[in-house]
């Protein structure tokens, strides 16, 4: 444990120097205990496609455990309340955690906005990422996902869920001192609610799991 402190350290330390945008308090890096949420948005396209979707990803360092659970995008949960989908394309990620929060149940820490250009970007940065054993670039990725227009929404996501999971393996592949580059190449990609801080002790928590397979719900 103490190895990857100091490890995470130097890596701050050459962040701090290079990317200047990373630059964080002077704070110890913490371990997270308890249970994280991180709802992760698939943001894509006027329309629903496969690359739209609403995964929370739990990263729970008491029970060192993952979780991956599907909430369906298209389902409207009365007459009053339209669907996820319906619900995000004003792009309100705060009400979107509280309507989460009020129909599932689940409170939502932060989210990470994906689209496919960061989707693509982050597979073709990291360079780790296998889809039936095989490494895969972004557009690969992609049309992965585009093969699953026509399904049955389950299996729909289902494959996403493989996909982030896939993600989850890519990043455990990379070299620790690697990180870094990955964030600077990726980071204006996505869109967070999260200090540059709390992502480097979310990774350093997730990365102590040493389990990165992750339990997979479906929930409607």
């Amino acid at each position: 444990m103490k190895l990857k402190y100091y490890v995470l350290v130097l890596i701050i330390i050459f962040t701090q120097a290079f990317t200047p945008v990373y630059a964080v308090s002077n704070e110890d890096y913490e371990y997270i205990y308890g249970k994280t949420n991180l709802l992760l948005i698939g943001a894509n396209d006027k329309y629903d496609t496969p690359y739209n979707f609403f995964i929370v990803l739990t990263i729970d360092s008491i029970n060192k455990q993952l979780t991956l659970t599907s909430l369906q995008k298209n389902i409207m949960f009365n007459c009053d309340k339209p669907s996820l989908y319906d619900i995000y394309l004003n792009k309100d990620e705060e009400y979107l955690k509280k309507i989460i929060k009020e129909y599932y149940h689940i409170n939502i820490d932060n989210y990470v906005v994906i689209d496919k250009l960061a989707l693509k970007k982050i597979v073709d940065t990291t360079q780790t990422i296998k889809i039936n054993n095989n490494l895969v670039n972004g557009n690969d990725v992609l049309n992965y996902l585009e093969n699953t227009r026509f399904v049955h929404i389950y299996i729909q996501e289902q494959i996403q869920r493989d996909v982030i999971q896939e993600l989850l393996y890519g990043f455990s592949r990379l070299p620790f001192s690697k990180y870094p580059y990955v964030i600077k190449e990726c980071f204006n990609y996505v869109k967070v609610d999260l200090s540059p801080f709390k992502m480097l002790c979310l990774g350093f928590t997730a990365l102590s799991l040493k389990n990165y397979t992750a339990l997979q719900f479906q929930l409607t």
